[in-house]
């Protein structure tokens, strides 16, 4: 597959920058059937990304992400 979801900095560089981004990158590529790139699945998998995103976005922010991806399933079905 050709099609992946890359950053444009070193991915826990660009975690860090905005933790929100761990799922908005799970979520484009579901949304478009694109796989993960090697160093953004690495990234996702450290638990520092998840405490990044846990420690720094709010709940409320979180939420509002996954009901998109969750909106964006429902109309594939």
């Amino acid at each position: 597959m050709n099609n992946k979801v890359r950053t444009p900095l070193e991915a826990m560089e660009t975690f860090s920058e905005d933790p929100l981004r761990t799922l908005r990158a799970i979520r484009f590529a579901s949304n478009y059937n694109f796989a993960l790139s090697d160093d953004v699945t690495n990234a996702l998998q450290r638990v520092a990304a998840t405490t990044m995103l846990r420690d720094k976005v709010s709940a409320n922010r979180i939420g509002v992400e996954l009901v998109k991806a969750l909106e964006n399933t429902q109309r594939s079905n």
